[in-house]
């Protein structure tokens, strides 16, 4: 069996290592024989009941795929106040929401996508993925279509899936410019933008025209290594997450074009995942443990940060209403 890290505590290299699940270890430990009963109990230690405060429903959430501790934290927003945690996960990766605050997960060694109601406890629906890897995803605002980027799939190359309504079995789209998928997000048009890798390691953009099935190409040589997508208002905004930058640089895209960017100070090293929120962007750092809120698009130094839950690997955030 294998997984699909994101977390960039993995690799500088790469950012869609295939590893075993040992993760990140340096050698490979073997441990003694145990009974049944022992492992039941030890997966019940590591791995416990879901569980979410009565409060919750009632305010903006922020939600961290921990891929080290297959959980999903939750923590209110913008104030920080542990909420919950959603257990039973298979290397959690990527988070959107929807229109209604329902929040989709990836579960990535599961080959599954997860709906979460605001502040609930258990999937409200699950989308199979068959033999693919699913990472990040996005909700189209005018028709629901949930899009997921397969950085790897069984067969060695990546896709992205579309499910209609979110529901049902997807339909797989691959760009001839990309070889290996990160992040996707949709524009309040339905037109669906992806970034990635080309064949040679470069960084890699592409836009999927609503109603299209051939991608379009974009332009874009600031950028170097892929960070997360998202759509604000009228523009796109495009994370660098180059590993040796420090902080997170957001460009942003309107009509195709660059338009300005914005730098997110930091003190711990390179930001991975991001969110958008109103004025507001909260940005990940596995590094210190942390979640970083920024002014956007002023950018510059965090106005809060949110201490996370220690010694994971924090690869996806993203705010429920």
């Amino acid at each position: 069996m294998k997984t699909i890290w994101r977390s960039m505590s993995c690799a500088l290299g790469t950012w869609a290592a295939v590893a075993m699940l040992a993760g990140c270890a340096g050698s490979t430990q073997f441990a003694p024989m145990q009974s049944p009963a022992q492992n039941a109990a030890a997966a019940v230690r590591a791995n416990p009941a879901s569980w979410m405060d009565p409060r919750a429903g009632s305010t903006a959430l922020l939600y961290v795929a921990d891929s080290g501790k297959n959980a999903v934290y939750v923590y209110s927003f913008p104030d920080g106040k542990p909420m919950g945690r959603l257990s039973g996960f298979d290397v959690p990766q990527g988070e959107c929401v929807d229109g209604t605050g329902n929040v989709w997960i990836t579960n990535q060694s599961a080959s599954e996508i997860r709906e979460y109601a605001h502040g609930g406890t258990k999937p409200i629906a699950t989308l199979k993925d068959p033999d693919e890897y699913p990472d990040s995803c996005s909700v189209d605002p005018k028709t629901g279509d949930l899009a997921v980027t397969n950085g790897f799939s069984s067969s060695g190359g990546g896709s992205i899936g579309i499910y209609a309504g979110a529901k049902g079995s997807p339909t797989n789209h691959t760009d001839s410019s990309i070889q290996e998928y990160s992040f996707v997000t949709y524009d309040d048009k339905g037109d669906l933008f992806v970034d990635g890798a080309r064949s040679d390691g470069s960084f890699a953009l592409a836009k999927l025209p609503k109603g299209g099935s051939k991608f379009v190409s974009i332009t874009l040589t600031r950028v170097r290594r892929p960070g997360a997508l998202a759509w604000d208002t009228s523009e796109l905004a495009i994370g660098d997450a180059d590993p040796f930058r420090q902080g997170l640089l957001i460009y942003h895209l309107t009509d195709g074009k660059a338009s300005g960017s914005t730098q997110l100070s930091d003190t711990c090293g390179a930001l991975e995942d991001f969110a958008l929120y109103g004025d507001s962007v909260v940005a990940l750092d596995p590094s210190c443990d942390t979640a970083a809120i920024f002014s956007y698009p002023g950018g510059g130094a965090p106005t809060k940060e949110i201490k996370l839950a220690p010694k994971g690997a924090a690869v996806g955030v993203v705010v429920s209403p």
